[in-house]
């Protein structure tokens, strides 16, 4: 599983999880978001599960990122088929994870 920094704290299975870091990521072509640079994520491995809560409780220091721009990054993962949504409790996600986004050129 992928996780955003204050929810991996929470997950039993620490060894199985990874962090979900924030980036920006140039496209040569086919770019989700409509220009050649995007919000993006980064993790480590294939994981299944991507785990986030998208509350407006949470800023930087939770999501490494301003909040704007972590929906954006997401928003761009689905638009690429990196993620799918898989469930939703309120402002809790749960995505499948369809490929590693490093995987995208």
């Amino acid at each position: 599983m992928v996780a955003q920094n204050n929810i991996v704290p929470h997950i039993s299975h620490r060894d199985a999880v990874y962090s979900l870091y924030p980036e920006r990521k140039q496209f040569k072509k086919k770019s989700p978001c409509g220009q050649p640079e995007c919000n993006w994520f980064r993790w480590y491995d294939h994981p299944e599960l991507l785990f986030v809560d998208t509350s407006p409780e949470w800023d930087a220091r939770h999501l490494f990122i301003d909040r704007d721009k972590f929906i954006d990054g997401l928003k761009n993962l689905e638009k690429a088929g990196v993620i799918t949504k898989y469930k939703q409790a309120g402002s809790t996600v749960l995505y499948k994870v369809n490929k590693n986004p490093d995987d995208l050129q």
